[in-house]
């Protein structure tokens, strides 16, 4: 019953982050195609950490059902992902997207 929330907030906390450190990442310095998937991959990493594998996820699952857990965990996630992250990806977004039009119009 709160599974599905809990679980939705938690991963939303770990992948908001995730996506700030890999902004911050992004914009701090010049960074090589090498350094930047490294960086992807170490970020990706982390939700399977946090649940032990897959030899805990698929044994602690193994008897809740998933399809009533779904809709409140994508819920949860989506709005928790986007307190965390929703305002940097925008302007991130909105300075990419004036550096297009600025190298257009030049």
């Amino acid at each position: 019953m709160f599974l599905g929330p809990a679980l939705g907030f938690f991963i939303g906390l770990i992948s908001g982050f995730s996506a700030l450190l890999l902004i911050r990442t992004a914009a701090v310095g010049r960074a090589t195609l090498k350094a930047t998937l490294a960086e992807i991959t170490q970020l990706l990493a982390i939700p399977t950490f946090c649940f032990g594998g897959p030899w805990l996820t698929s044994s602690l699952f193994n008897n809740i059902d998933l399809d009533d857990m779904l809709p409140t965990y994508a819920i949860s996630l989506s709005l928790t992902f986007a307190l965390v992250a929703g305002y940097p990806l925008i302007m991130l977004i909105r300075v990419t997207c004036d550096s297009m039009a600025q190298k257009e119009t030049k």
